[in-house]
């Protein structure tokens, strides 16, 4: 049943009248990103984060990263687009008294702070989220906006061309969406990845190495390094980019 129920919402996000992103079930979201330690921050600052310092953590959500962080001296300011996620933080913010960590409800394409960071990070395919390429580069300027001078931004993401399944996937997804007569560029559409409670569906834009370059090249002031990279797994890989964007001083 589950499964006929995720299967619907996908096909009912790509012959609907509206491709607009729906947010994941949130409490079903929050619970598990909130309790899966992931060794991607902790190799994030062996690389990159050379003192402690202040950090912007984009599209937090449940606030595992940001407290994990906050617990090693860093001051961080999570926002994420999702109330539900948010809120989830929030709540375990003050039953554990977490000091160092404070969220916001923001959308990352219209975020903009006068407050600059030490650091910015934006993990788990954060950028691949919006639908237009229009806001996808606002999004990134506006991290990139975000730094100090000399500030680092971090983002890892899927090589759009880095295995079999993900160019099949996007490659399906096209031929639905030109049936459906409409124009998306390739992309991935799914319900939940990881539980099957979650009904909602979401569009993903995957990047190639050579379109991230030309996203960034347009941004003034900055200096960047684009390779393959698995943050995860803390090794080269040709399946993952790593985006690094310095703040030039």
């Amino acid at each position: 049943m589950k499964a006929k129920r995720n299967t619907w919402g996908v096909l009912k996000k790509v012959f609907g009248r509206s491709r607009k992103s729906e947010i994941f079930e949130e409490d079903v979201e929050a619970a598990y990103y909130g309790n899966e330690q992931s060794p991607r921050v902790e190799h994030l600052v062996e690389r990159f984060f050379q003192k402690k310092g202040s950090v912007l953590d984009v599209g937090c959500g449940s606030g595992r990263e940001a407290f994990w962080l906050a617990g090693r001296g860093f001051t961080v300011d999570g926002i994420d687009v999702s109330s539900g996620m948010i809120a989830a933080a929030e709540k375990r913010r003050k039953r554990e008294k977490i000091a160092g960590a404070r969220f916001a409800v923001e959308d990352m394409v219209r975020f903009s702070s006068k407050k600059k960071y030490d650091y910015v990070m934006a993990l788990f395919n954060v950028l691949t989220f919006p639908e237009t390429e229009k806001d996808r580069k606002k999004a990134l300027r506006n991290m990139a906006k975000a730094l100090k001078p000399g500030g680092v931004l971090v983002l890892d993401l899927a090589n759009k061309w880095g295995n079999a399944r993900i160019v099949m996937k996007q490659l399906v997804f096209k031929l639905l969406f030109l049936l459906a007569g409409k124009w998306t560029k390739f992309g991935d559409v799914y319900s939940n990845p990881t539980l099957a409670e979650s009904r909602e569906v979401t569009f993903q834009h995957y990047f190639s190495k050579g379109e991230m370059r030309r996203y960034l090249a347009e941004i003034p002031g900055i200096s960047y390094e684009v390779e393959f990279f698995d943050l995860y797994r803390n090794r080269r890989h040709k399946n993952h980019l790593l985006v690094v964007v310095r703040k030039r001083k």
